[in-house]
C-alpha cells in the first residue's frame, strides 16, 4: 500500500504577534527573514524530511507554492540540486492555487502507485503577503512542509481519494499585484466550501460503501474561525 513514509517541516524563527506595534490578531505568525523565500524554506523542509534517508531512491520532487520568487523558472530543480538529490529524477512545479499542494500530492501518489517512482517527495512552501490588517495578514504565516511517499515502511496509508472541481470567486491575485483580493467571506464559505465538502464526503462514502457511522474521526480545514 502506498502512503507517507516520512515528513519534514521548516518554520522561520521570526514572528509577528502581540509584541508587534499595531498587531490586532489573537495569535502570532512566522515571518521569513530577509534572506529567505519559498525555495530556501522548501530546501530546509526537504532536508529535514530526508535526514538520514537514502536519497537515491527519491525519483520525483513535486513542489507547490503560490509565491515562487520566479515568474518563469523552475523552482523544483533548485530544491532538488540544493538537497543533493539525483539529477535523473523528475522535478515538477505546481502553482497559482492553494489547492496546488493537494494536487501535487495526488500526482506524486499516483506516480508511486504506477511504479514510475520508488519514492516521491512533495514539498509545499508559501510566503503570502496580506494587505495590512487583513485576514490574510493575520492568518497566513511563512513556512514549508515536506512529505515523502512510497510503498515501504509506510506510517500512514492513503486508502482512497475523491476530487470535486468547481469554480467560485473567493481569493485571487492578479499577476504583478502584491496583495490578494477576497470576496465576501460568507458567500465563499456557504456557497463554496461548505457545499463542496458536503458533496465530496457524501460521494466518497458512497464510492466505498460506507456510512457516516463507520467514520470515527473527521479532520477539516477551517477557512473561517467562526465556523
Amino acid at each position: 500500500m502506498v502512503g507517507i513514509t516520512g515528513v519534514g517541516a521548516y518554520v522561520p524563527l521570526f514572528r509577528l504577534g502581540k509584541e508587534t506595534a499595531g498587531w490586532k490578531a489573537a495569535g502570532e505568525k512566522p515571518v521569513a527573514n530577509f534572506d529567505e523565500d519559498c525555495i530556501t524554506m522548501a530546501v530546509a523542509a526537504t532536508m529535514d524530511c530526508l535526514n538520514g534517508g537514502d536519497k537515491s531512491t527519491v525519483d520525483g520532487l513535486y513542489f507547490a507554492t503560490t509565491t515562487s520568487p520566479y515568474s518563469e523558472k523552475q523552482a523544483a530543480s533548485i530544491i532538488a540540486i540544493a538537497s543533493d538529490l539525483s539529477e535523473s529524477m523528475l522535478a515538477v512545479d505546481y502553482a497559482h492555487s492553494l489547492r496546488s499542494g493537494t494536487v501535487a500530492m495526488k500526482a506524486a501518489m499516483d506516480s508511486v502507485k504506477a511504479g514510475s517512482a520508488r519514492q516521491a517527495l512533495v514539498v509545499v512552501a508559501d510566503q503570502r503577503l496580506g494587505a495590512p490588517r487583513s485576514s490574510i495578514e493575520a492568518n497566513s504565516g511563512d513556512a514549508a512542509g515536506a512529505v515523502l511517499l512510497g510503498d515501504k515502511n509506510v506510517v500512514a496509508q492513503l486508502i482512497d481519494s475523491l476530487s470535486l472541481t468547481q469554480e467560485i470567486l473567493d481569493v485571487w491575485r492578479v499577476s504583478g499585484e502584491t496583495y490578494h483580493h477576497t470576496w465576501e467571506d460568507r458567500f465563499a464559505t456557504e456557497e463554496g466550501y461548505s457545499k463542496a465538502v458536503a458533496k465530496v464526503v457524501a460521494d466518497l462514502l458512497k464510492k466505498n460503501n460506507l456510512a457516516v457511522k463507520d467514520i470515527s474521526r473527521l479532520v477539516l480545514s477551517a477557512p473561517d474561525p467562526r465556523k
